[in-house]
């Protein structure tokens, strides 16, 4: 179970725009060309999005997005544009676990009840 603070921003989201802060966090995560996201306005849209990056640091590689639809459809494509390659990303990420590890390892906190 994660915390309110870890998600601070979905928790202020209605469901509709919930389902959108998901969709948009996997694709995000999974690194995907494109995925598909419920139709909400444009504004929301980009709300969302600034949420999600507030709420997912380790998302630092995606800066921004362009999307199409289909007039009649209740979804749209999302194309999120990365800064790196996935490789790139991937080893980003790899050296931010490690750092993050080597952090909590020294800390003089770790392992005391308080």
């Amino acid at each position: 179970m994660t915390s309110t603070a870890e998600n601070y921003y979905y928790h202020q989201l209605n469901k509709e725009q919930k389902k959108v802060y998901f969709a948009m966090k996997e694709g995000l995560l999974k690194m995907e060309e494109s995925f598909q996201v419920l139709k909400v306005s444009n504004r929301e849209l980009a709300d969302i999005y600034f949420m999600v990056r507030m709420d997912c640091p380790e998302i630092f590689y995606s800066v921004k997005f362009t999307y199409r639809y289909y007039p009649d459809s209740t979804m749209l494509e999302l194309i999120p544009e990365y800064l790196f390659t996935k490789d790139k990303i991937k080893e980003h990420r790899q050296a931010m676990k490690s750092r993050v590890k080597k952090l909590v390892y020294r800390c003089p906190f770790r392992g005391k009840s308080r």
